[in-house]
């Protein structure tokens, strides 16, 4: 048996250099496929067996579409009604953004067996984060879609839009835990990624186009109007529950102004298509007189 090979300092090395050097073919011990299934199964069961979270979540949901169906309640067809469904649009979004904050949480949580799983080379990032993505999917869809069934019809929107606002709605609430599993991914502590999220849905919010028309929202913001989820679902919504609504005027919002023209009577007409043309203003009587 030949001496040991001595490194720097004096000590033995424990590879002699003449040694074959091994390589390995694969960075990880199993295919792709097998790392993604496994994580699945292994997040579904996780997600069974520990309901607390998304029970929260679903309880979260009902309560936040009671709260906001009942201040937009069944809101009328009237100048100031629009007005109100406007908001109620943008409010919509709000089980959305909530999936957010408690999807940082759920993520960090399960780091640190990421790390020692992946360092030990049983899977890759790509296949432990997005199974983690299809295991929360069927819960999350769940819970948006009763808060959907809840607040579009307690606000009273057209129920043609309801399709399409069931759709987006689910859309919208994907990219939302997959923003918040994002921050919880990249986040060096929990309590970082609480603070990013909440700074990311303010901006998102303010330069959605409801806050601040897109029309006045500064050159050097404007970037982010274009690349803003908030803006595409919002524009959408209002597009599928305002299009073919037909919005009254009630009495109270009629505004009478006077005759045009007229120097010595001041004649009241409840709206411009009550004026009578010009050639015919002489022989009018007074409808009200002012002093």
């Amino acid at each position: 048996m030949g001496s040991l090979e001595h490194a720097e300092g004096g000590k033995p090395t424990i590879v002699p250099e003449e040694a074959p050097h091994i390589k390995f073919d694969h960075i990880f011990s199993t295919s792709r496929r097998v790392q993604f299934m496994t994580n699945l199964r292994r997040f579904f069961t996780v997600y069974w067996r520990t309901p607390e979270y998304n029970f929260t979540r679903f309880v979260t949901g009902i309560f936040q579409a009671l709260l906001l169906g009942f201040s937009f309640f069944q809101v009328p067809n009237t100048q100031a009604g629009q007005l109100i469904l406007v908001s109620a649009a943008f409010m919509s979004a709000l089980a959305s953004l909530m999936s957010i904050n408690s999807a940082v949480g759920n993520v960090i949580g399960d780091r640190i067996a990421f790390y020692r799983e992946s360092a030990a080379g049983a899977y890759s990032a790509f296949s432990y984060f997005i199974p983690l993505l299809i295991a929360d999917a069927p819960f999350t869809l769940v819970t948006n879609f009763v808060f959907g069934i809840m607040f579009f019809f307690m606000v009273g929107f057209q129920t043609s839009a309801y399709g399409y606002f069931l759709v987006i709605g689910l859309i919208y609430a994907l990219w939302a835990v997959a923003t918040g599993s994002m921050f919880g991914a990249i986040s060096p502590t929990e309590e970082i990624g609480l603070i990013l999220v909440p700074l990311m849905n303010s901006v998102l919010n303010l330069l959605a186009g409801f806050l601040i028309p897109a029309s006045a929202i500064p050159g050097y913001y404007i970037w982010i109007y274009w690349i803003n989820p908030n803006a595409y679902y919002l524009s959408g919504v209002l597009k599928a529950v305002l299009t073919g609504l037909q919005f009254v005027c009630t009495e109270d919002e009629l505004a009478a102004f006077p005759y045009p023209g007229n120097t010595d009577d001041t004649y009241e007409f409840p709206d411009c298509e009550s004026i009578p043309p010009e050639s015919t203003r002489t022989s009018l009587k007074p409808l009200s007189k002012s002093s």
